[in-house]
């Protein structure tokens, strides 16, 4: 229902003028500035801790160090910058130095160096000071974009069957719009893609992985059905990532690793070859084209003519809505539930939940994350008999 009264808190947001939220990430950008003579310490020296100290480089800012609490990084180099820990750090650049927490869970890490009379930065914070070097990042992307999103932004709402799915809503808007906001606390991670409350799996359950890394969804949904499922088919497009797949059923076992069928593969809304960033890790992605291999790309709706799939999971870096556009026959026909990620783009959270609407009626809208921020977001469209009470 796509009539639905939007809530005056998102109203309030939508009215954001475009000359006040540029004014606002100029006052920001002027403050990163600022941060070449305020060098900042990285907690974190993972993922988006690199990701961090690459992008304040090319902005002329040379971090002091990375502090984390695994020891066995300490006295070590990540991309040339020391890691040290935490105490050492507070020793050695003094307690007003800025910390900026570079992981992605970090709610209660944040809350707890501010409890300590730190000064604490968080990474979305840090990355409205450095847009050009650092936006977008997953859904984090400067907020005056959004102004011509209004309307896209509006029909979303009406989408949600749930009071926490409208809840969440809003506050991943408020979050697009200001990079700094309090959200609602996140869900336990253990039930990403299978929430308890939402849906029950089935014995007969043909379950759909895209995206399925080192078999790591495979794993949750096995643990969920007990070994009592129809088939799985998961399909990862990294070579690397796929042999470790390979592994990891090959281990089960063989009546259970005979009902699950790996697919190296990328999926989107075409056959064909595409260039693939192939990383060895979770973020492999086919993106921006300029990929390092090339790797086979398959349609659903060809992969799965003959198989009638029940439950489709998505997390592949971005490659969502091409995903579901090839996907759109066997939506139709068979109506699975979706567990889709809405975290890659800003648009995501308001233009998956819209396409998959166009696609059918046949669905029921919810809203949950896994984590801090706007990360471990999903979109689950459960079709209405499916939905528990």
């Amino acid at each position: 229902n796509t009539n639905q009264p939007t809530a005056p808190a998102l109203e309030a947001l939508l009215a954001e003028r475009l000359k006040p939220l540029r004014r606002r990430e100029q006052e920001a950008a002027q403050q990163g500035k600022r941060d070449a003579t305020s060098r900042p310490v990285l907690f974190g020296c993972g993922t988006l801790g690199r990701t961090a100290l690459a992008g304040l480089c090319r902005d002329g800012v040379e971090p002091l160090a990375f502090a984390d609490n695994n020891p066995f990084a300490w006295e070590t180099t990540v991309d040339g910058l020391p890691v040290i820990s935490l105490a050492e750090a507070i020793n050695r650049f003094g307690r007003q130095t800025p910390i900026v927490v570079t992981i992605y869970t970090a709610s209660s890490v944040e809350a707890r160096l501010r409890s300590w009379g730190l000064n604490v930065l968080t990474f979305p914070q840090l990355a409205m000071r450095h847009p050009k070097s650092l936006l977008p990042w997953g859904a984090l992307d400067l907020p005056s974009t959004m102004c011509a999103q209004v309307a896209r932004i509006r029909a979303a709402y009406g989408l949600w069957a749930d009071e926490s799915s409208r809840q969440e809503y809003v506050a991943q808007v408020r979050l697009r719009y200001t990079l700094d906001c309090d959200l609602p606390p996140y869900l336990p991670p253990d039930q990403t893609y299978f929430p308890l409350e939402l849906v029950n799996l089935k014995p007969n359950e043909l379950f759909i992985d895209c995206g399925a890394f080192d078999g790591d969804s495979i794993a949750a949904f096995l643990k969920r059905t007990g070994g009592w499922f129809g088939g799985a088919v998961a399909v990862e497009g990294d070579p690397e990532n796929a042999e470790r797949l390979r592994q990891f059923v090959g281990n089960l076992a063989a009546a259970v690793g005979a009902k699950i069928e790996v697919v190296q593969a990328a999926v989107g809304s075409a056959n064909g070859t595409i260039r693939f960033n192939a990383t060895g890790s979770a973020a492999s992605n086919y993106l921006d084209g300029q990929g390092t291999i090339e790797v086979p790309c398959r349609k659903l709706d060809d992969m799965l003519r003959d198989r009638k799939a029940t439950y489709i999971k998505m997390d592949i870096e971005g490659a969502e809505p091409q995903a579901l556009a090839g996907a759109q026959h066997i939506i139709q026909r068979d109506a699975p539930v979706l567990a889709i990620c809405l975290y890659h783009r800003q648009t995501d959270l308001w233009e998956i939940p819209l396409q998959v609407s166009t696609m059918t009626d046949r669905y029921k809208y919810f809203l949950r994350r896994y984590s801090d921020d706007c990360w471990e977001q999903v979109l689950y469209a459960v079709p209405h008999e499916r939905v528990l009470a």
